[in-house]
């Protein structure tokens, strides 16, 4: 298994504005031949304040081929980063029905089944983008989506799966990456933000529900149904989400157990803070 790094840079398009101090953060990719797991590794934003709007939602839309941004090359920082650890959950770590799950995998087969949704980094991938929005409805919401920062966001998204295409090093099998033509805002009654990274086992199935995308008994039951939904869908060989939770007005961009980007191993998502 190797280590791979990407500096991703999440552009603001208003020239005009007059953007804060930036925040640059690493994050860990695991790389591995059976295992698509994180694709955000650097992330390097400017913000600025604009009107919200409400984006269109749920999975009846049409996936476009990832629109490219050539990566950008970047001066090395002028301060050190640790290492990033625990960025690889592991599927035991958030279902209790995981040994349930391993024995029903039909391992005879060779066709990818539905708990093997990213096993291989080749061939046709969905990415459904889902930008994280509370409601209010129990947590304070603290946090508000706006266009102009879900556009930086996915612009820097499109430059890494470009990066990861780039470097693909197979003439056959070629991969390619598919993402969601529509923007999608996943509602839910928690704060994501304000909360420890493991609560993301309340709010992704609150988000999925309403986006109408998968079902099950947990969120990772619920994020593989919801990949194989969109697998089928869209024609893909494999698929995962990309859950992304806005941190704008939060201190240190993270969650509160210190956690800000980790992916599900074997997939069917990763979880990415704003900044």
């Amino acid at each position: 298994m190797a280590r791979a790094y990407l500096l991703i840079h999440l552009k603001s398009f208003n020239s005009s504005s007059t953007y804060p101090p930036i925040r640059m953060r690493r994050i860990g990719v695991t790389q591995s031949p059976i295992m698509l797991s994180c694709i955000l590794v650097f992330i390097l934003i400017t913000v600025n304040h604009v009107n919200s709007a409400k984006a269109e939602s749920g999975l009846n839309i049409t996936p476009i081929p990832v629109p490219y941004f050539p990566p950008q090359t970047y001066s090395p920082p002028t301060f050190n980063y640790s290492p990033l650890v625990n960025d690889a959950i592991m599927p035991s770590d958030v279902i209790k029905s995981y040994e349930r799950v391993v024995h029903n995998v039909q391992v005879e087969d060779p066709r990818p089944g539905f708990w093997e949704t990213s096993e291989y980094m080749m061939g046709r991938v969905g990415v459904l983008i889902v930008f994280v929005e509370s409601d209010g409805m129990l947590d304070p919401s603290t946090e508000n989506w706006t266009p102009e920062r879900m556009e930086q966001v996915e612009v820097g998204i499109y430059r890494a799966l470009s990066w990861w295409t780039s470097i693909y090093p197979f003439q056959e099998g070629k991969l390619q990456f598919l993402v969601n033509a529509q923007r999608i805002i996943g509602y839910t009654r928690y704060e994501p933000i304000n909360r420890f990274h493991i609560d993301d086992q309340l709010w992704i199935p609150d988000v999925l529900s309403n986006i109408d995308c998968g079902s099950g008994l947990s969120a990772y039951e619920m994020g593989k149904s919801c990949a194989n939904k969109i697998r089928e869908f869209w024609s893909t060989d494999w698929a995962f989400i990309i859950f992304v939770v806005d941190s704008l007005n939060d201190a240190d961009g993270q969650f509160t157990d210190g956690r800000f980007a980790y992916a599900v191993a074997g997939g069917p998502y990763l979880v990415v803070t704003y900044d």
